[in-house]
């Protein structure tokens, strides 16, 4: 009987001591949750600018090795929201649009100092054989981000964040090509820039692209227009910028219809004004059609290598 009523307090005494654990298991969880703070992320932008619709993605870096702690948080909208943060905690924080774009690409973004936005390679045959030491990739989007240094969650609880684009954007014109109205398509392509940019450095990088786009043609003044986006041009001094526009037009010639020219336009996209003036000198006439000075059998250009100094 002794052993009987020992074993019943031995049980009871056990379920008393569970409840204890229990109860402090879920005090624990509580005393961690009073010790969290809502903090309010406010993205600002420029007048003007139209705020992605798919929101922004946030990344939070310790101090201490500068890689993500919190991780990456998608606010879904371009505003902003509210993140659960420790009081006192320290951080640098990148901010980015990033969830609605199609070209733009990030890698390394675990690392503060390594973290990238770059663009798909791309592949168009002419372009490689003209600058074969270059990736060729499509032009980026427009990238908007804000960057805030050694941040600390505090009174008033809140992170506000200015963007601003880091893409630059040329624009160019190309004169004298008599006969524009007649062309059917036109590529083009820019190279000596640079393939990708750093978020946390605010700064581009030195790998080398070949930058590819489309133009269009101005049948009223004989020209063929656009512009294309860049993450910005080489710094190196030894890199030279050259601008290639190709076109086709409708014609039975052996090189059917097609013509391609490269510019050196590296004073052009380093003098700070993003407008590249050039002159072609061609006269675009298909076949069966009059016209002097036109020579429909000459070879493609894209057949010429063209050196650069690397």
């Amino acid at each position: 009987m002794m052993r009987r009523l020992a074993g019943l307090f031995c049980i009871a005494g056990m379920g008393v001591f569970m409840m204890v654990l229990l109860g402090a298991c879920q005090h624990k969880d509580l005393f961690f949750d009073d010790h969290y703070q809502l903090v309010d992320v406010n993205i600002h932008w420029e007048d003007g600018v139209i705020p992605p619709p798919k929101g922004m993605r946030v990344e939070f870096y310790t101090l201490h090795d500068m890689s993500t702690e919190i991780g990456t948080e998608d606010f879904a909208s371009s505003s902003g929201g509210k993140l659960r943060m420790l009081p006192s905690s320290e951080y640098h924080i990148l901010c980015y649009d990033y969830l609605g774009s199609e070209n733009n690409k990030i890698k390394h973004n675990r690392e503060f100092d390594q973290a990238q936005v770059y663009t798909n390679s791309y592949n168009r045959a002419s372009y490689s054989r003209a600058f074969p030491d270059e990736l060729l990739v499509t032009q980026p989007d427009p990238f908007y981000m804000s960057k805030i240094d050694d941040y600390i969650v505090d009174n008033p609880w809140r992170v506000d964040l200015y963007t601003s684009n880091r893409v630059e954007t040329y624009t160019f014109e190309i004169r004298k090509v008599k006969g524009a109205r007649f062309i059917t398509s036109i590529g083009g392509a820019c190279s000596g820039l640079s393939a990708s940019y750093f978020l946390g450095r605010e700064e581009i990088a030195g790998d080398l692209c070949t930058v590819v786009f489309d133009a269009e043609k101005d049948n009223v003044n004989d020209r063929i227009v656009g512009s294309f986006r860049t993450f910005g041009h080489c710094n190196d001094a030894s890199v030279n910028n050259h601008l290639t526009i190709e076109i086709r037009y409708p014609s039975g010639d052996p090189n059917n219809g097609y013509k391609m020219k490269t510019w050196d336009v590296t004073d052009q996209m380093h003098n700070g004004t993003h407008h590249i003036i050039l002159d072609w000198n061609i006269e675009v006439i298909p076949t069966g059609e009059a016209g002097a000075g036109f020579d429909v059998v000459v070879q493609p250009w894209d057949e010429v290598w063209i050196p650069m100094e690397l």
